[in-house]
This record gives C-alpha cells, sequence and structure tokens, in this order.
C-alpha cells in the first residue's frame, strides 16, 4: 500500500473530524438540518470506503453504522430522540481521538462495541428487488452503450429516464428520480448538477461509470465532487449486483433507528444478577471437559431450575416419555438444552406482567417462546446442531424484552393508544413509535446485562436487521430473523416464509428445504400438544 494512500486518508481524517461537532449540532436546527445530516453522511461514506479498502476496520465499522443511522434520519427529516444527538458526539469524540494520534503517529485506540449496540436500525422486510422496483433512475450517458445498459436497467427499476447532455437536468428533477448515473465525460460539471441538488434540498445517490477498475485515489477525487459510487465499465452483472445491493442498504431501505431507552434500561438495571446456580450451570455447560453427572449434581441442588426441566419434559415439543427424575431429564436435554431451558426460565425475575396491550396472556407469551424454540431446534439439529448452544437460548429470550416495553407502556399510561395502533400496524411499528425500541433490542441489552457471551448479545442485537450484522453474527442474526417472523411475538402460530426470508436465507448459505422441513415438523408438534 503506498504512503501516498495513507497520507491522503490521514489528511482527511484531520480535517473531516474537525468539522463533525459543528455539522452535528446544526441536526436539531431546521434552518440546518438538511445541509448537515447530507453533509455528515458524505463523511461517513467517504470514512467507510477509504477505511475499507485500507483495511481499517475499526473505523470501517463505525462509518458503515453511522452512514446507516444517518440516512434513517434523512428519510424521517428530523432527530427526534436527544440519544441519537449524544451518540453522534461520542462518534464525533472517537474520531477526533484518532485523528489526534494519527498526527502523533500512535496506533489508534480500539473502537468499543458498547458503541456500536447503543443505536441499531430496524428493517421493513423488504428485499432488494423490491426496494429498486419502486426507485427512478436518470442515466446521463453519450457512450456506444448506452441504450443497452438503459435497457438493461428497464428490467431493474421503475422507470429510467435518459439523455445524453447535463442541460435538461432540472426539468428531469421535476420527474423525481432517485438515483443518478452519469458518464464520467461529465464529472466537470457536476460541482454545477450538486448545486442544483442542495438548492432544491434534493439527496440523489451519484453513480459515476468509468472506464478501468475504481483505483483509491480517484474514489477519493470523486468523492469529493459527490459521487457515492463508481462502476467500472463494460459492466458486469456481478459489479452491478455488489453496487445495487450496497444502495439500497445505504440510502433506500426502509429503516428505523433503535435508541437505547433510558427508562426501560433503568428497568434492566434493576433486574436480578443470574444467581450463582444459573452461572455455574452455565460454565458447566460450556466447559467440555465437564461430566452430565457433575450437570446433574448442581442442577439437582437447585429447585426451581429441577422444577424448569421436568416442566419441560411434559411438553409434546420434546416427545420425551414422562420423566420423574432430575437425573433422567439432564442426561435426555443435554448440556445445550438445560443451559437455554435454564436461562429462559429467568423471566421469572421480571415478576407478573400486564401484556393486554399486546393483545395476550403471559401464558401465550410462554407459548411463543416454546414455539420458537421447538422451530430453532427442529431447523438446526442436523447440520448445525453446535449453533444450537446459541439459538436454543436466543429464540427462547427473544422476546423476554415485550415484558419491560409493557411494563414501560404502562407507567407513561400509553397502553391503550399502543392496543389501537395495533390494531393496523406491526408490533415493531408500534415499539417503534412509542417507545423508540424493539422487542428484540430490549432482549438483546438483557442478555447484554445478565453477562452472556457476545454472540448471544449480538445475533439479538442484530436479529432486527440481520444485514447489519459482522459476517461471523449474520447467520446467527438470519436465524433469529426468520424465526422471530415467522412466529411473531403476539401469537403461537408458524407465518408464511416471505420473500425476504428467502433472500436472507440465499446470503448466508442456508437451504430453504431445510427450513420448510422444519416449519412441517413443529407443526406436527402442534397437532400432538392439542391432541
Amino acid at each position: 500500500m503506498s504512503s501516498e494512500i495513507l497520507d491522503t486518508f490521514n489528511d482527511q481524517l484531520i480535517s473531516d473530524s474537525a468539522r463533525m461537532e459543528s455539522l452535528i449540532i446544526g441536526l436539531e436546527k431546521s434552518e440546518s438540518f438538511f445541509a448537515s445530516v447530507n453533509a455528515l453522511f458524505r463523511i461517513f461514506h467517504n470514512f467507510k470506503a477509504s477505511a475499507g479498502y485500507l483495511k481499517l476496520n475499526d473505523i470501517f465499522e463505525i462509518s458503515a453504522k453511522a452512514e446507516t443511522i444517518l440516512n434513517t434520519v434523512r428519510q424521517e427529516g428530523r432527530i427526534i430522540d436527544k440519544s441519537l444527538i449524544d451518540w453522534l458526539f461520542d462518534i464525533s469524540d472517537l474520531f477526533a481521538t484518532w485523528a489526534d494520534q494519527t498526527e502523533l503517529n500512535q496506533p489508534l485506540s480500539p473502537l468499543k462495541p458498547a458503541l456500536l449496540r447503543q443505536i441499531r436500525t430496524h428493517d421493513s422486510g423488504e428485499t432488494v428487488a423490491q426496494v429498486l422496483k419502486r426507485l427512478n433512475v436518470l442515466l446521463i450517458d453519450k457512450s456506444d452503450d448506452g441504450v443497452k445498459l438503459a435497457k438493461s436497467f428497464g428490467t431493474i427499476f421503475n422507470r429510467v429516464m435518459t439523455s445524453d447532455t447535463t442541460k435538461n437536468f432540472e426539468a428531469y428533477l421535476a420527474k423525481e428520480p432517485h438515483l443518478l448515473f452519469i458518464d464520467q465525460s461529465y464529472l466537470e460539471e457536476l460541482g454545477a448538477l450538486q448545486k442544483i441538488l442542495e438548492s432544491r434540498k434534493i439527496f440523489m445517490p451519484i453513480v459515476a461509470l468509468c472506464q478501468g477498475k475504481p483505483v483509491h485515489k480517484r474514489v477519493l477525487e470523486l468523492s469529493k465532487r459527490g459521487v457515492q459510487y463508481q462502476l467500472e465499465r463494460p459492466l458486469t452483472s456481478a459489479n452491478l449486483k455488489k453496487i445495487l445491493y450496497s444502495m439500497v442498504k445505504t440510502h433506500f431501505s426502509k429503516q428505523k433507528a433503535i435508541i437505547t431507552n433510558k427508562k426501560i434500561q433503568h428497568f434492566i438495571d434493576q433486574l436480578q444478577p443470574l444467581n450463582a446456580t444459573v452461572i455455574q450451570i452455565q460454565n458447566i455447560c460450556d466447559d467440555p471437559n465437564t461430566s452430565i453427572r457433575e450437570l446433574a449434581r448442581v442442577v439437582q441442588n437447585d429447585p426451581v431450575t429441577s422444577g424448569i426441566l421436568l416442566n419441560a419434559t411434559q411438553s409434546p415439543m420434546f416427545a420425551l416419555k414422562k420423566i420423574n427424575s432430575v437425573d433422567q431429564a439432564v442426561a435426555i436435554f443435554g448440556k445445550r438444552m438445560v443451559k437455554a431451558l435454564t436461562l429462559g426460565g429467568l423471566k421469572k425475575d421480571i415478576g407478573k406482567t400486564d401484556l393486554s396491550m399486546y393483545g395476550m396472556t403471559e401464558s401465550q407469551f410462554s407459548d411463543v417462546a416454546n414455539m420458537r424454540m421447538t422451530l430453532m431446534n427442529n431447523w438446526f439439529v442436523k447440520g448445525h446442531a453446535d449453533w444450537l448452544s446459541t439459538l436454543s437460548i436466543t429464540s427462547l429470550l427473544g422476546n423476554i424484552g415485550q415484558m419491560l416495553l409493557a411494563k414501560e407502556l404502562l407507567a407513561q399510561g400509553k397502553a391503550a393508544p399502543f392496543k389501537a395502533m395495533l390494531a393496523t400496524h406491526t408490533i415493531a411499528e408500534c415499539e417503534e413509535e412509542f417507545l423508540r425500541t424493539t422487542t428484540t433490542s430490549v432482549s438483546a441489552d438483557i442478555a447484554y446485562y445478565w453477562k452472556l457471551n457476545s454472540v448471544i448479545i449480538d445475533s439479538l442485537a442484530f436479529a432486527d436487521s440481520p444485514r447489519e450484522a459482522v459476517n461471523d453474527i449474520k447467520p446467527f442474526a438470519v436465524a433469529n430473523y426468520v424465526v422471530f417472523k415467522l412466529v411473531p411475538q403476539h401469537r403461537a402460530q408458524i407465518g408464511e416464509i416471505t420473500p425476504d426470508i428467502i433472500e436472507l436465507l440465499e446470503e448466508v448459505g442456508l437451504p430453504l428445504g431445510k427450513l420448510k422441513t422444519a416449519i412441517e415438523k413443529t407443526k406436527d408438534n402442534m397437532m400432538e400438544e392439542e391432541e
């Protein structure tokens, strides 16, 4: 890697980090909101591109998260919660520290995972193809293959407008294009186009069609002109697909910012820490050198845990004969399931909860958790059984946050309007509207408070938006997303497999057939239970 490229990035880090604070302040003023959010978006987009090229993973991760969050802010047209402003200031402080360390030629401080987890997003569930089909495109191109490219775009986008000149740009804006593809021969005219967009308060991602591969120096130069993406000519379907996926995720997916709710966090902080028995059970189950006999001995000494396991043996979902002793239950369930069932029983620590605003009872709440675990186990018991040490737990704990949200809705006197809105909206939409968070987000915070392992925490944290998860976590986050969507949190029934589920399964290499088989097996379990 050339020192020139690194020096250019360091200069960018120093100059742009100095601008962040004033731009964040500008978000709180209506007259400067549009310019500030777009300027911040461009800064983080450029940092993401540069850091990705230079393999500066911490800068890449936090820049990608900030870029996504700023896009949700731009969609809503306003800052809704002070927590979001505070989060952006925390990022600004981190970048200022990195800039100082760069100038002093010191190692960069590591990114704290809590900063990434503090703000999350919730996706609408649209597939990339569905999003593209509602977008209009303006293609400014006078090259020989412009007609061919326009025809290809016609199969992807809702509408394609073409021009061989920038002179009629303002006229095309009246037709509301969402994207601008422009040949590199027009790049000198981009400054004038940007001024037109800014004067009309329009943000439009710009894709430059360039000859040759996009080298880093050119990426930086074009980013200064407002170009977010480059496509190498001649275009290949693989390159186009990669760019379109990135654009949809960053600019056009319907997302909501999910913010750590301070009042709900206070509820979490009042929960009992994991007791000594539960911690001991977790340690034994995680240690491959310990025996089932040791585990059974610990369980026997705790009446509550013994009761949880013996009660679980009566459920038809495990297809077990009547078990009368703790030894037998532990031996049949094994370490993985004992660990999951023990943690699943912790909802008792939250106490009795009125869930009527969700249109359900505590008994139905437990039925949902049990059905999710049954589906998850049926799905992964063959092929990925080792994953179940995480997924059995997340499937049981995925809706535990709902109990705290219900308490907060009651405390704020919002139970009735919440229930009314639920008649025409999804649960996640209602939770976002009234509490600016979601059940799974709070469940992740509870898992973090209980000091469960990071895979459990992060796979819950990204269950609402699995594409945001890092590669190691993404398959687990996808599994949670799928099971939580198929078994909604207000009723123990299995829904239909939707296109977004199929798309996510393909992305992480999980066969659709295995999920279908698991669904059928779980439905059979349900029928046995009814009998």
